[in-house]
């Protein structure tokens, strides 16, 4: 039997069940006697019974735990194109609803397609991450472009030759007598991100067109990380008429 997981539930149960069913939409195996329907789509007794187990078993930490390694792995995927699409000018909102979209799917796939208001925060924050990640490395190329040391001149307006007595200036490291250690670097990160983070901001009003995009994302992945309830219908006797009456 096919895994009842690849059921999509985002569709709105009709007020009945499908005329003259055929096969289980999930193992594919003929309907002989009864049937019921969920989302608009067909399952036999035994399908049925297995998604139900599926939706009321499992570890609700597993699964939130595994939403957020999906989370992140998208998240990271579109951090990777973000980067790419700034740095070849093209346009990026697009590519912003595209990061919400993969996130959101991803959260929902890691939770079993369960969904809820926990993951739909995840996703969110997941999708801000995201975005604004893409900032970081042209916060740390402008970081690196430091400005050229001033020489020297004499009184003629002539550039002084270098005093070799002069010791040269000491690297941070060697006044540090250590090099910079693992904490310092993840400050420094930290920063940077706090920078990026608030980066889409800190242009006022005249940013406005990047928040609309932003929030339309974060709209996307809120959206598909919402819970869907599963409502079965049924059970429903095969017939030949366009709708099979419930059994009693």
């Amino acid at each position: 039997m096919s895994d009842p997981g690849g059921l999509q539930f985002d569709k709105a149960e009709p007020g009945g069940p499908s005329p003259a069913p055929s096969a289980c939409f999930t193992c594919k195996a003929a309907i002989a006697d009864t049937y019921f329907t969920v989302s608009g789509q067909i399952l036999c007794s035994r399908c049925k019974e297995s998604l139900e187990h599926q939706a009321a078993g499992g570890s609700r930490t597993g699964r939130f735990l595994k939403a957020i390694l999906f989370g992140l792995g998208a998240a990271l995927v579109g951090t990777v194109i973000y980067v790419i699409m700034l740095k070849t000018g093209y346009e990026i909102a697009l590519v912003a609803i595209l990061v919400g979209f993969m996130v959101g799917k991803a959260v929902r796939a890691g939770s079993g397609g369960r969904g809820g208001r926990a993951y739909q925060v995840l996703a969110v924050v997941l999708t801000y991450c995201s975005i604004v990640s893409g900032y970081v490395p042209m916060l740390l190329e402008g970081l690196n472009k430091s400005p050229p040391a001033p020489k020297e001149k004499k009184e003629g307006g002539e550039e002084a030759a270098p005093n070799p007595s002069t010791p040269a200036p000491a690297a941070s490291g060697e006044k540090q007598g250590k090099a910079p250690g693992c904490l310092s670097l993840i400050l420094a990160l930290a920063v940077i991100f706090a920078v990026a983070a608030a980066s889409p901001w800190l242009a006022g009003f005249e940013n406005i067109i990047g928040w609309v995009i932003i929030f339309v994302a974060l709209l996307e992945a809120w959206r598909l990380a919402r819970s869907t309830p599963l409502v079965f219908r049924g059970p429903f006797r095969v017939a030949t008429q366009p709708e099979g009456p419930p059994l009693a």
